[in-house]
C-alpha cells in the first residue's frame, strides 16, 4: 500500500482508491493544504475539534497533534474510506479520535440515504449531477447536522462535504463554537447559496476571517 508523508503524518492509501491526481497531490504535498494551513493558524491548546469529510484521517490526526487525539471527531460518509481512515489514524497513533459514518445533513428525518461514490474518493457526495457509469450508489447512516453539534459540542468545526455545506447553519449553533472552517464548492450552488450561507453566519455573530482563509477554503470565527 502506497505511503506519504504529510507535515509529519503518514497516510496510507490503496492502489485502488489512488488516482494519477490523488497521487500527485501527496506526493507534492498540496492534499489539504488550504484546511492545513487554516488550523495551524486557529488551533489552540484544549479546542474540540468537529470534521466533516474525514477522508483518509489526515486533517484529524494533524488536528490531534495540537489538542490530542480524544478531542477530536471525524465523520466520514464513504463506506470505502472507513478501513482506510481508521489505520491512518492508528498508524499515526490517533487512535482515540472518533469516527462516525454517516451523511450530515442539514434537516433529515430519514435513517438513511443514497450517497454516490466515484473512483476518487474526494469526489464522494450526494450530488448526482457529475455521476457517470462507473460510480457506486450506496444506502449510508444520515446524521443530522445540528443534533450532530449538539453531541459534540465543538470548539472548531471543519467542514468538506462536497456542496451539502449549502444546507448547514440554518439553526442556533453552539455556544462553544468559536471557528468554523469550510471548503466551499461554487459549482455545485449559486453565488446566491453563498450569499446566503455567509448571512446565516453573520447573523450567528461569525464573520469571514481572512487569517487561514484562501482560495475555496474560508474561515469563520465568532465576535
Amino acid at each position: 500500500m502506497p505511503t506519504f508523508s504529510l507535515s509529519g503524518i503518514k497516510l496510507s492509501l490503496p492502489k485502488l482508491l489512488l488516482t494519477e491526481s490523488i497521487r500527485r497531490m501527496l506526493e507534492k504535498g498540496w492534499y489539504e493544504v488550504e484546511e492545513r494551513k487554516a488550523l495551524e493558524a486557529h488551533l489552540r491548546s484544549g479546542d474540540r475539534v468537529l470534521e466533516l469529510g474525514g477522508g483518509a484521517g489526515f486533517l484529524a490526526a494533524f488536528s490531534a497533534q495540537f489538542v490530542g487525539a480524544s478531542q477530536v471527531t471525524t465523520v466520514e460518509a464513504n463506506p470505502k474510506m472507513l478501513a482506510v481512515l481508521q489505520k491512518n489514524l492508528a498508524d499515526n497513533d490517533c487512535s482515540l479520535v472518533n469516527v462516525r459514518h454517516g451523511v450530515v445533513l442539514g434537516k433529515t428525518t430519514e435513517k438513511e440515504t443514497s450517497f454516490h461514490v466515484p473512483e476518487a474518493f474526494w469526489a464522494a457526495s450526494q450530488d448526482t449531477s457529475a455521476m457517470d457509469s462507473s460510480w457506486l450508489s450506496v444506502s449510508v447512516p444520515t446524521l443530522s447536522f445540528d443534533a450532530l453539534l449538539g453531541e459534540e459540542q465543538p470548539t472548531v468545526l471543519v467542514v468538506d462535504v462536497e456542496g451539502s455545506e449549502a444546507s448547514y447553519f440554518f439553526l442556533d449553533l453552539p455556544e462553544c463554537l468559536r471557528l468554523i472552517v469550510i471548503e466551499l464548492h461554487p459549482q455545485k450552488y449559486s453565488p446566491h447559496a453563498i450569499r446566503a450561507l455567509f448571512n446565516r453566519l453573520d447573523r450567528q455573530s461569525f464573520i469571514f476571517q481572512p487569517l487561514g482563509s484562501h482560495g475555496t477554503v474560508v474561515c469563520f470565527e465568532r465576535l
